[in-house]
């Protein structure tokens, strides 16, 4: 039998039928209370984050039948894995009373037995930010789906948009080593029969997905992290295609005659990358201003390993602003780069991303920290020299000074910083890592269970 901690450790993955073969593999076929609690835990997740937040306990059709596919799904799973295929009569119906009762606690309490159409409210940005993150998530299950050959029936990643009345138009893939990869995913907006769509509503979401760590072909994921991390990500193979591909859907909608349509961009984690580039794009090259949901968007900084160094917080906040004011300096020295990020600066600031960050992850420590020094600056400082130090940053002067010219994703006029600082516990009460606060399904829990801050930035 697998220790309580081993148990807990896989409970702790996402992905519903490879953790649930594994965990009954581990108990070696013998239901346990702590299978039963993991069970609960997902029902949990489905029934609560999935259901309740927008439906008012009145889920779709199509939630309702997800929930039993997927469960019937584990019980299969369970019986095949666990019995080497040869599943005794009673470990048969034991399953089967498991599952039943799961179920029917499922659609008891979700439905209170009047399953309807999904309700969202388009205005309230708490909905706004689940349905985004949800269609996050459906980006990975397709690739999980494409990865393990489920189809039709056994695919689990439609409910993650079709729940929301969302259809699925277009995957997209990039190819290398001669295999293909669903890195993306364009949705439509069809509300149901004989409901208008809702004003604030979007008529089409273009979501990505970031690295998926246990994916058997994970080198290319990794490339694009270094193609982040080496600020290359815009010459990119997938950003290519991801402009591509929305400015596609954009010239198809002009050509229908639907010039004001809505069209978000949304990714976590490297996707998020993605979204905020072609986002980039689309406001300074064509002035369109697309809604934009960021989730855990990677920004490494050298900043927390310093501070961890320094004697209090106020010697590095001093270092940085002696540091700005440095760079305020060097750009009086490379006035035509200085000029040219001020007129970049101009184009992109009616464009106002939501980022959504946790203060524990390492990975967007340098967006927390961008923005925060940003604000200081311009307490502090006069419009001239915050709004220098906001456009500038050292690695970019040094290009500009052999030639070449680059700016840093993270230079933003405008953005509203989302910021979480609650850290869930597992199942043995402990307070989990800080590779907790870089996953995505935080952002679909409902504000009551999140510490959530927000702050809007502007340009000077």
């Amino acid at each position: 039998m697998a220790s309580t901690a081993d148990l807990a450790d896989l409970a702790d993955r996402f992905e519903v039928s490879g953790p649930a073969r594994i965990l009954y593999r581990a108990t070696a076929g013998h239901p346990s209370t702590t299978m039963i609690d993991w069970l609960q835990k997902i029902y949990r997740f489905i029934a609560h984050n999935l259901m309740s937040i927008f439906t008012a306990g009145h889920p779709s059709p199509t939630m309702i039948d997800w929930i039993r596919r997927t469960y019937g799904s584990i019980t299969n799973n369970i019986l095949s894995d666990a019995t080497g295929g040869d599943p005794s009569p009673a470990m048969i119906e034991g399953l089967r009373k498991l599952y039943g009762s799961i179920t029917n606690n499922i659609l008891s309490k979700a439905t209170a037995g009047q399953p309807s159409s999904t309700m969202i409210d388009w205005n309230n940005e708490e909905d706004r930010r689940c349905v985004a993150a949800c269609v996050v998530q459906g980006t990975y299950t397709l690739e999980n789906d494409r990865t393990k050959c489920r189809m039709n029936e056994d695919a689990l990643a439609p409910p993650w948009w079709e729940s929301f009345n969302f259809r699925l138009i277009e995957v997209l893939e990039d190819e290398a080593l001669n295999n293909k990869f669903i890195f993306g995913a364009i949705f439509e907006q069809l509300p149901p029969e004989d409901t208008p769509r809702h004003p604030s509503a979007p008529q089409y979401i273009v979501a990505f997905r970031g690295t998926m760590p246990y994916h058997p072909k994970i080198i290319q994921d990794i490339h694009l992290d270094l193609n982040v991390i080496a600020n290359t990500l815009p010459s990119s193979e997938r950003t290519k295609l991801a402009r591509l591909a929305v400015e596609k859907l954009l010239i198809t909608t002009t050509q229908a005659g639907l010039e004001n349509c809505t069209l978000w961009l949304t990714g976590h984690s490297v996707g998020a990358s993605l979204a905020l580039d072609v986002g980039r794009a689309m406001m300074s090259d064509r002035g369109l201003n697309l809604p934009t949901f960021l989730f855990n968007p990677p920004q490494m900084s050298l900043g927390p390993a310093i501070n961890l160094l320094l004697p209090s917080d106020a010697v590095w906040r001093e270092m940085q602003v002696a540091s700005n004011l440095v760079k305020a300096g060097l750009g009086l020295v490379l006035n035509p780069h200085r000029r040219r990020m001020e007129a970049l600066f101009e184009r992109l600031s009616p464009w106002a991303p939501n980022l959504y960050v946790h203060d524990k992850d390492l990975v967007c420590q340098g967006f927390i920290a961008y923005f925060e020094q940003r604000q200081q600056m311009q307490e502090r400082f006069s419009t001239g020299v915050a709004k220098s130090a906001t456009t500038l940053s050292y690695r970019d002067m040094l290009f500009s000074a052999v030639g070449k010219e680059k700016e840093r994703s993270h230079l933003l006029p405008s953005a509203t910083l989302w910021k979480n600082s609650t850290m869930r516990k597992d199942v043995r009460g402990l307070q989990q890592t800080s590779l907790a606060a870089h996953e995505l399904q935080q952002w679909w829990k409902p504000d009551t269970e999140l510490r959530l801050s927000n702050r809007r930035y502007s340009l000077p």
